[in-house]
């Protein structure tokens, strides 16, 4: 038995298979909107929110064209946490539709050099992804850990700016369903890099060559702007980038990529 069998990792990923969460629109209390709606800048997240988790679905199947699908245990979180996550985006959803907001989000997107890999076409990136090897599954490790970790600061951000008890039962929400991503996502990248120094150096290029959070690529300037103010700006966001630095710099050979991925966190 390896160091990396499933036994020894402790996540059950059939039991998180088998109780998987599914819509939260019965924990919403989607009428209190209409006595206490959102501000114009509360929605404008949520709409952001929204767009990076149903972006989720598109996420899965650029992975599953990948090595990454010959690994089965990684295949059967990965089938579950975008079920997960799609309902998280109808949650949000819910919201916008309960305010009339659009969801739809317009506006040139921001163009910045290293972020030119994620504008790959589909194919272009499986042929990359297949040419770097069974690696590709550190790389999607790692990468979906630390967009946990960013998501989960941009709902705290939400929750801070709207002060609604709505949007608070939904981060606590969040924060429960993220709780298992985190901990199979976290253990898998750390066991994995641990392993490979050419999955740490493939890694570090990914992590520093992504839009935060992942699916922002596609967001327009001034949404992703007002993503990053929100949950990376101020006293509070400070602490927030402190987090996510720190958490980065623990996985194996991330520590001198950690300072260089916070400094990207705001525009």
């Amino acid at each position: 038995m390896t160091s990396t069998t499933a036994p020894e990792r402790g996540f059950d990923v059939r039991a998180f298979a088998r109780d998987a969460r599914g819509s939260h629109r019965d924990a919403l209390d989607l009428d209190a909107f209409v006595a206490s709606p959102l501000d114009d800048v509360s929605l404008r997240l949520v709409a952001v929110l929204h767009h990076v988790e149903a972006a989720t679905m598109g996420r899965l199947r650029d992975m599953l064209v990948t090595a990454t699908h010959k690994d089965a245990r990684m295949t059967a979180f990965l089938v579950t946490w975008a079920y997960e996550r799609f309902w998280i985006a109808d949650a949000l959803r819910a919201i916008l539709e309960a305010h009339g907001h659009p969801t739809e989000l317009h506006g040139r997107p921001r163009l910045r050099p290293r972020e030119l890999a994620e504008r790959r076409g589909p194919v272009r990136r499986a042929i990359l992804a297949n040419v770097t090897g069974n690696d590709v599954v550190a790389i999607h490790a790692a990468t979906g850990l630390v967009d946990e970790w960013i998501i989960g600061e941009a709902f705290g951000a939400l929750a801070r700016h709207a002060r609604h008890t709505t949007i608070d039962v939904l981060a606590r929400i969040v924060d429960e369903v993220q709780a298992r991503h985190l901990d199979f996502l976290g253990q898998e990248a750390h066991a994995r890099l641990a392993r490979s120094t050419r999955a740490r150096r493939l890694t570090r290029r990914a992590l520093l060559g992504a839009a935060w959070p992942i699916g922002a690529i596609h967001v327009p300037a001034r949404a992703r702007h007002l993503l990053e103010r929100l949950t990376f700006a101020g006293a509070q966001g400070r602490e927030a980038i402190v987090r996510v630095r720190d958490r980065v710099a623990a996985l194996p050979g991330m520590d001198a990529t950690a300072d260089r991925l916070a400094a990207r966190l705001v525009a």
